[in-house]
């Protein structure tokens, strides 16, 4: 797959059919996902498609909130396409996420994740971090994500600049 023949886009309410489908797929759970859970779901964070030649190949689950972006949804299909689905897709989330004045990008993983997975983090500039260490909005957020103060989750500092109050 080549990286220039993916394209990063927002997912629309009349993609939800097909949103559907591909969680299933890559999921390998037939029905566990319907275009109304798709609908609900986009009420609730926005959804970024990366595509290639209509197909889709990945989407990403994310919301900003007290300044942080949160990616809460990840999944690549088929795995080979990780890396570059990937790259584009956190690329596109982190632009939009800079556009509404996020400071950082917060991933909340399961505690024990691939190494694999941690070293491609680590090419996207995210950095294992330690909760009691963030900025204090961070912090919330990780603890609204049920996280401890002594758990390490990668970050990426989006700006170098602390906003003193959010928009």
């Amino acid at each position: 797959m080549d990286y220039q023949e993916l394209q990063a886009r927002r997912a629309r309410p009349s993609d939800a059919g097909q949103i559907a489908d591909f969680v299933n797929r890559a999921l390998e759970r037939d029905g566990l996902v319907d275009r109304g859970a798709v609908i609900g779901r986009l009420g609730d964070v926005g959804l970024l498609l990366a595509e290639e030649d209509g197909a889709l190949r990945g989407l990403l689950g994310w919301r900003v909130e007290n300044l942080v972006a949160c990616v809460v949804d990840l999944i690549i299909s088929p795995a080979r396409c990780r890396e570059t689905v990937g790259w584009v897709l956190f690329e596109a989330m982190e632009e939009a996420a800079k556009d509404l004045q996020a400071e950082a990008a917060i991933l909340f993983l399961p505690p024990a994740y691939p190494a694999e997975l941690a070293d491609f983090l680590e090419q996207l500039g995210y950095v294992p971090r330690i909760v009691e260490t963030l900025r204090p909005a961070w912090q919330e957020m990780a603890y609204q994500a049920d996280r401890d103060e002594g758990d390490e989750i990668p970050v990426k500092e989006l700006s170098a600049d602390e906003v003193s109050r959010p928009l």
